[in-house]
């Protein structure tokens, strides 16, 4: 039995055979290369001659007028806000270093305040935390902190004496509590100021 179902068709060769007369492909790009740069070298020229033979020092004659703009400034506050009082009128010459507006300074002051606060709270937390890494049983606080409104209402809505008490207060306590007259006082957890102190 043949391979080729089909009488009729033949097995072709895998390889034809190359031509005797066939011409070989150019792979050399000089050729090309050198074309390219004799057409920039004569665009060049060109460009250098018509730039000499142009008449250029022809312009459009036109009729025109010329306005000063004004010496008008702008002005505006470095970081925004709301103005309070302009303190010139329109017109008027103003001198160097003059006040021209007065801005309202509500936001500014709450901004300061804020950050007073944030600034009051962390030495807080700063004597709160040497008082921890001291191993001391009352926190010491800074007059900064100490002279603070809130500080001061804090102190006596926690504070049943509604002050701090000093080294002195606390030594004469402890004395009397050492003293036969405290002998009433049997078992007694007495908070001498409330883990306040003053510096």
């Amino acid at each position: 039995m043949s391979p080729f179902p089909n009488p009729h068709l033949r097995a072709v060769p895998s390889a034809l055979p190359s031509a005797p007369d066939a011409p070989a492909v150019q792979t050399d790009a000089r050729r090309h290369a050198r074309l390219g740069w004799w057409l920039v070298i004569a665009g060049l020229c060109a460009f250098l001659l018509w730039a000499a033979v142009a008449p250029l020092d022809q312009g459009v004659p036109m009729g025109g007028t010329l306005t000063v703009a004004g010496n008008k400034k702008a002005v505006q506050h470095q970081s925004g806000g709301t103005v309070e009082a302009i303190l010139v009128k329109e017109g008027e010459t103003v001198k160097a270093g003059q006040p021209l507006v007065q801005m309202n300074s509500v936001q500014a002051r709450a901004n300061a305040d804020t950050t007073r606060t944030q600034y009051l709270a962390a030495l807080g937390t700063e004597a709160r935390l040497l008082a921890e890494r001291d191993g001391r049983s009352t926190i010491v606080f800074p007059p900064e902190v100490q002279a603070d409104p809130r500080f001061q209402e804090r102190l006596k809505r926690e504070v049943p004496l509604g002050r701090l008490v000093g080294a002195e207060e606390d030594a004469e306590f402890a004395a009397y509590l050492c003293s036969d007259l405290a002998n009433c006082f049997v078992g007694q957890v007495f908070p001498v100021c409330g883990g306040w102190v003053m510096r």
